[in-house]
């Protein structure tokens, strides 16, 4: 998936013959709506199932935006049956999965939508989900039961996952003052949030595709390594000199050096990010 192009796009990623589908009951073609973002969205996680595992991360939970409605817009795609992969088919342990679903519907009922999406093949996940059931689920993507997940920033907190593309739905929120403004991400929080694509050890590349063209200016500085923010100078520093004065002390500090020198040096070998804008 690499390009040279200068506007960072995936040109005919996805095509319209993407949401073409036959109407069962009439026997007539029609084509899906895919004029929002968030069924494209959702539509290029499922072509890029095809590379390995996928993230779709969107900002909220609730809304229109959030990212129960990402799982009830996959759920509704799958069940028109337009031509693009179906996560269910890339399911690993069966078994595994079924007594998952099994779970979810004991503990939360069958209509809710976690379950709902994980008998889909995909799975829902964020900060008001009760821990344990997050382990349930997030020990399905670890061992690659399941290839799509749609998540808030919980997943980026400390969960190593094996995730081939990632795709941002959404990186701005509601202002606290203003809820009819929107907030960008803090460039360091999108960095955090991309590197969980292409996890060394896992996949030699990550692939980022920013869904919505109207957001890209929002991640292009961290696509181009240019993003900045002041730092907090009343920080103190990291090592007090008066810390160092006895032998044992400055030869800690010596081998603390030494490891940041050799993780520096590692640094190449981390996966390359490639940064996509929209697909067209």
């Amino acid at each position: 998936m690499s390009t040279a192009l200068p506007a960072h796009t995936l040109p005919n990623f996805l095509q319209r013959t993407d949401f073409e589908y036959v109407k069962p009951t009439t026997g007539r073609a029609n084509t899906y709506d895919y004029t929002s973002t968030k069924a494209r969205a959702i539509a290029a996680a499922r072509k890029a199932l095809a590379m390995g595992p996928v993230a779709v991360f969107a900002t909220l939970k609730f809304g229109t935006q959030g990212v129960l409605a990402l799982a009830n817009e996959l759920i509704n795609q799958i069940g028109t049956g337009i031509p693009l992969p179906v996560p269910s088919a890339l399911v690993g342990d069966t078994a595994a999965v079924d007594a998952a679903v099994e779970y979810l519907e004991q503990e939360y009922g069958p209509d809710w939508i976690g379950a709902r999406a994980l008998r889909n093949g995909a799975i829902v996940h964020h900060g008001d989900i009760p821990q344990e059931t997050r382990e349930v689920l997030e020990e399905l993507l670890v061992r690659r039961d399941i290839a799509m997940v749609m998540c808030t920033s919980t997943l980026a907190e400390g969960v190593n996952l094996p995730i081939r593309t990632l795709i941002l739905y959404s990186v701005t929120r509601p202002a606290q003052s203003d809820p009819q403004s929107q907030t960008p991400m803090l460039a360091r929080d999108i960095k955090n949030l991309v590197g969980r694509a292409g996890r060394a050890g896992s996949s030699t590349r990550g692939l980022i595709i920013c869904a919505n063209p109207n957001q890209w200016p929002i991640i292009r500085p961290v696509a181009a390594g240019t993003s900045h923010e002041p730092a907090n100078r009343s920080a103190p520093p990291a090592v007090s000199p008066c810390a160092v004065r006895d032998g044992a002390a400055a030869a800690a500090v010596r081998r603390a050096t030494a490891a940041a020198a050799d993780q520096r040096r590692l640094w190449p070998s981390v996966p390359r990010l490639e940064f996509v804008s929209n697909m067209r």
